[in-house]
């Protein structure tokens, strides 16, 4: 497996090169308290902060406010609602070569740009793809997110590390501000601005990196019940209309054909060999995740896996049907 081939990255106890982090948020103001202080504590006074507020209607802005400092930037976003639009500004208002980018509902660690400064200075990549955690709520269901997302995780690592990035997530990705702005963005969607760049870069012979190691993670939470997680996973299936990346594509029908091979199996009446590659299915998952646990923090419980495999293809057919009648323009 690539993953095991591949070593750990580990952090220099120096900083080489100053960094600008970019945040748009909508209407985030429960997120604020949170999100602040651990870019804070990962920034030094060369570092740049800029957060772009996305026409929102709480008060955000006031939270913000009482975490004022040189290094925190406060801007509106100027043009049309959508956070392409809003962090497409926050970059190019960058002073920095390097840029990183995460989500209101995130937390960083202390060696997060220290990670990123080494292998940046090592590596000298266009666009860099870093490991997220959705830490799980305690509840079951939260636990049974929590697994399909370290899955998805552990197979966007595994691209990358061969060479042959495929997926990525705006929550935890950076890049040469010049190869940014020189992207085509895709307006047709508001979001996206994490599978559309990796698309341009790729198309454009750019060079793609991972950062393997527990100190460029990014954890966020599962989201507040299935309603929710039905409206993050149809915003991320509506998307995929606009790839165009055809690597990005095989994947996606592999994962999706993957998923309902054994249901389909099963409907046609032979048990055994749906039996059999739901068997095979659910093991390669479990080894899969298991293998990311000093990365991501997964933590491979048999129930929700089990509850996992079985409604996986039921979820994946319910989100493509929503997706139809998903806004391209909604966040």
């Amino acid at each position: 497996m690539v993953w095991r081939r591949s070593p750990m990255h580990e952090i220099q106890s120096e900083r080489t090169m100053p960094i600008t982090i970019v945040v748009a948020m909508h209407n985030e103001a429960l997120a604020v308290p949170t999100l602040l202080p651990s870019l804070l504590a990962a920034t030094t006074d060369c570092d740049q902060i800029i957060i772009v507020l996305d026409h929102c209607t709480d008060n955000t802005e006031a939270i913000l406010r009482s975490f004022a400092s040189n290094r925190v930037q406060i801007i509106d976003n100027i043009y049309a609602q959508g956070k392409k639009n809003a962090q497409r500004l926050g970059v190019s208002l960058a002073q920095t070569d390097l840029v990183v980018t995460t989500d209101a509902d995130c937390v960083v660690t202390p060696s997060w740009l220290r990670a990123i400064d080494k292998y940046q200075c090592a590596n000298q990549c266009d666009m860099i793809i870093m490991p997220v955690r959705m830490a799980s709520d305690g509840s079951l269901m939260g636990d049974v997110m929590e697994l399909e997302f370290d899955a998805i995780q552990m197979a966007t690592a595994g691209c990358a590390l061969m060479d042959n990035a495929s997926m990525c997530n705006g929550a935890n990705m950076a890049f040469r501000r010049d190869v940014y702005l020189e992207h085509n963005q895709n307006n047709n969607y508001v979001s996206g601005d994490d599978m559309f760049l990796l698309a341009s870069v790729k198309q454009n012979g750019g060079k793609i990196g991972y950062i393997k190691s527990p100190d460029a993670l990014v954890a966020t939470t599962v989201p507040h019940g299935f309603r929710q997680y039905m409206k993050q996973r149809t915003r991320w299936f509506r998307k995929s209309s606009g790839y165009t990346d055809e690597q990005v594509q095989r994947v996606a029908l592999a994962m999706f054909l993957g998923n309902i091979s054994w249901p389909l199996i099963l409907i046609y009446g032979n048990f055994s060999l749906a039996l059999s590659i739901f068997l095979a299915k659910t093991i390669a998952e479990a080894i899969l995740i298991n293998a990311g646990r000093k990365v991501l923090y997964a933590q491979l419980k048999p129930l929700p896996l089990l509850i996992l495999a079985i409604t996986y293809p039921i979820t994946i057919i319910l989100i493509v049907i929503f997706s139809v009648f998903r806004s391209k323009r909604a966040w």
